[in-house]
């Protein structure tokens, strides 16, 4: 067992109540020899001289927090592998947040993220940069439920107007808003837009009701194409035997089935409600996946791959 997991499992425990070092000896190594006994006691004074008069003896040989020290109160601690968990949130997505826990428990953080930083290597970094100076008023619009006038840049300025902003959300390495209005046809009213390609953002006064349906589709929509109160239909692929491990391994949309596999591959289906859910998952996996049904699909893609092959 780590020091890290080792730490964290007694700052839980004498956080809930009083234990001893046999009773924590026991339940980190399943013994209560005295060399482990030691190691649990080390820790403790390591712990006591970190928290200075948090940690008190109830009885001879107990321990236990007086109270709980800040930092972890404020990551809501409820088990001791949150806070484990929390810290490689932070080393695959922005190792940069790591710093903020310097200031009021350096030694013991930085423990953390020493052994948390030698766990990941990420090539690039999947997440975006958030610039906006709108972000503030974003929140608010969802905590709220308040309407929003946005400008949205994307290839050409649209003026958005009361938009009902329900989500934040990260997606494919971006930041997004899921926001409806019943005032714009396109996309059936919903869409997801790019946070810092927000141009400028008005928050009204006037405020919204809960809309069941459109809580229901942010909520379990399966890619950034997917459209709002529109029938799925059924796409199925064969992949190759080359290939199939990664899609056996990975589903790549929530709706992703198996339905049999043979020497040649497998055949996969998926519900969707826009080509373009699934066209970029072909594209990535051409020549080895190609498409069983419907024919409109395939003639969507064999009339862009001609047209690459024309600007060759």
């Amino acid at each position: 067992m780590t020091t890290k997991k080792r730490i964290l499992h007694i700052i839980e425990r004498l956080s809930k109540e009083a234990c001893t070092t046999k009773q924590l000896a026991l339940e980190l190594y399943g013994t209560t020899d005295e060399h482990k006994r030691r190691i649990v006691q080390q820790d403790i004074q390591f712990l006591k001289k970190e928290y200075p008069n948090m940690i008190v003896s109830p009885f001879r040989g107990e321990y236990k927090f007086l109270q709980l020290p800040a930092f972890i109160q404020n990551v809501a601690l409820v088990d001791g592998l949150e806070l484990n968990e929390l810290f490689d949130f932070m080393a695959v997505f922005d190792s940069s947040m790591l710093s903020l826990f310097e200031k009021n428990e350096p030694v013991l953080i930085g423990k953390l993220k020493q052994e948390v930083k030698s766990l990941y290597k990420i090539h690039e970094s999947p997440l975006e940069r958030l610039h906006s100076p709108f972000l503030e008023k974003i929140k608010k619009a969802i905590k709220y439920r308040q309407y929003v006038n946005i400008g949205y840049k994307e290839q050409t300025l649209e003026d958005l107007k009361l938009m009902q902003i329900h989500r934040i959300i990260y997606a494919k390495g971006n930041w997004y808003i899921a926001g409806y209005s019943a005032n714009h046809e396109r996309y059936n009213g919903y869409r997801f837009m790019r946070i810092n390609f927000i141009d400028s953002l008005e928050l009204l006064s006037a405020t919204f009701k809960r809309n069941i349906q459109v809580e229901h589709f942010v909520e379990n929509f399966q890619s950034l194409f997917s459209l709002y109160q529109t029938a799925t239909f059924e796409v199925k692929l064969h992949v190759s035997s080359e290939v199939m491990r990664h899609f056996k391994a990975k589903q790549y949309l929530k709706s992703q089935k198996i339905l049999q596999e043979d020497a040649t591959g497998i055949v996969v289906t998926y519900q969707i409600t826009e080509n373009m859910e699934i066209i970029p998952l072909i594209k990535q996996w051409i020549p080895h996946v190609t498409v069983i049904s419907p024919e409109f699909l395939k003639k969507q893609l064999r009339d862009e791959v001609q047209e690459f092959l024309k600007s060759l």
